[in-house]
């Protein structure tokens, strides 16, 4: 009822059973190159994490989407459900995306992240643009990469803004002082330090050089966060979210 509607024909929640679905399921990698066992996890909720697809089928979703969002469809929600799906509740989030406002228009967005794959997705409700970018691999560094090139080429305005940040000279007891590991949420993440800088690492994601900007304020040059330190605490700023660790 909602899947084939939206025209995502090889789409499928569940594990893969059917020949036809174990021959379009991709190998799971993990950081390192090497193989998930089995070629892929499986996870128990359903909701979360059981939907298979492609970015094909995905981009299908997007559009039918924008369609209802103008009022032009209504093959599984209609304009006034569209509407209400997409409206913040929460900062920038909705039901089940993230909203981001840019000149040429409103993004609803969401990424992907399963042991063995990393996915990102937007869809613009006022022009039609859209992209959506999967990889079969935990490092999900190239992502925005190509998405911010899609932005360029296609002329999104403004959606790629690049930043230019003036390094800042923090002195080597205060990053000591930061290197240590840190509770956030139920997750333990690892700022460690080698040589005159320090990197940081969460659960299967790659680590990344983190760069001071100030003596608390921290960028990563590849993806769009930045790290602060304050009272023994530290914040990880993403997309508009603000998420505090405790140091361990």
């Amino acid at each position: 009822n909602v899947l084939k509607p939206m025209g995502m024909a090889s789409s499928f929640y569940g594990a893969p059973q059917t020949p036809a679905q174990l021959k379009m399921v991709s190998t799971a990698y993990h950081m390192d190159g090497s193989e998930v066992p089995g070629k892929y996890h499986i996870y128990p909720e359903q909701a979360a994490a059981a939907l298979w697809t492609n970015p094909s089928d995905l981009a299908q979703y997007i559009i039918e989407t924008q369609l209802a969002w103008n009022g032009r469809s209504a093959k599984v929600l209609d304009q006034s459900t569209t509407k209400l799906r997409l409206t913040p509740v929460m900062e920038n989030a909705a039901l089940g995306v993230f909203i981001i406002k840019k000149p040429d228009g409103t993004y609803f967005s969401h990424g992907g992240a399963n042991e063995g794959f990393r996915c990102q997705y937007y869809g613009n409700v006022d022009n039609g643009n859209g992209v959506v970018v999967m990889v079969n691999s935990d490092n999900g560094a190239i992502l925005n990469e190509i998405v911010n090139s899609v932005a360029e080429v296609y002329g999104w305005k403004e959606f790629y803004k690049q930043t230019v940040k003036k390094l800042a000279s923090v002195p080597d007891d205060v990053l000591n002082k930061y290197a240590g590991k840190y509770l956030m949420e139920k997750d333990t993440v690892v700022i460690s330090k080698s040589g005159d800088h320090l990197a940081v690492q969460a659960p299967n994601e790659p680590m990344f050089e983190i760069f001071p900007e100030s003596q608390t304020l921290f960028f990563i040059k590849e993806i769009p966060i930045q790290v602060e330190f304050s009272d023994g605490k530290m914040f990880v700023l993403n997309s508009g979210r603000r998420t505090e660790a405790r140091k361990l």
